[in-house]
């Protein structure tokens, strides 16, 4: 099942340059009926509401979940309100050292699924195998499974070098991104860092 949210234009744009790394919904009985106690195979963010083949309009990433947390918003009026900050972040990638879910914006968001299901297929069927088998990377550099990375969208293996160049950032820039965008959810809900568990 999807979870399926339909966006303003900043917000869209925002989500799919990386820069936005929650989408929120105000926490009243209608989004407490559709998020609390579900889960969701994918989330389906939406520009406005397009036709069904408009893949242009429509950003579809693994689902990551949810937190409640309390902002302050112009888009929800002067004070504080409590909110879903439902997790949107993307382009990075699995590593299967940590079992990270993530992806690249370089492909398509069926390939991403396809890819993900097999992937998930793979690993359920025989965890031992894939973790000494070794992989060739496009470059030639042949290593372990677990010191690769593997884009869920177009299911290349990656050497280290590789993935950067791929992805457009090094390990180090996205954890350091990764920290910065945690650090400021937290900031916007009056949360101290490391206070969550």
């Amino acid at each position: 099942m999807d979870l399926v949210l339909p966006l303003k234009r900043e917000f869209f744009d925002a989500i799919k340059a990386g820069t936005k790394q929650e989408e929120f919904r105000l926490r009243n009985d209608y989004w407490r009926k559709r998020l609390e106690g579900k889960t969701f195979d994918r989330v389906v963010l939406t520009l406005g509401y397009p036709k069904r083949d408009d893949a242009e309009r429509r950003i579809v990433l693994p689902w990551q979940g949810y937190r409640k947390c309390q902002i302050t918003h112009p888009l929800f009026g002067a004070g504080p309100v409590d909110v879903y900050a439902i997790n949107v972040t993307h382009n990075v990638v699995l590593c299967l050292n940590h079992r990270r879910l993530t992806m690249c914006l370089e492909c398509s968001a069926d390939e991403f699924a396809k890819a993900q299901e097999k992937e998930t297929a793979v690993q359920e069927a025989d965890r031992v195998t894939v973790r000494m088998a070794t992989i060739t990377c496009r470059c030639g550099w042949k290593r372990a499974v677990v010191k690769m990375y593997k884009c869920l969208y177009c299911g290349e293996w990656l050497c280290e070098i590789c993935a950067e160049a791929h992805f457009g950032k090094t390990r180090e820039q996205y954890k350091t991104e990764r920290h910065n965008a945690l650090g400021q959810a937290d900031a916007a809900c009056g949360v101290s860092p490391g206070a969550m568990g």
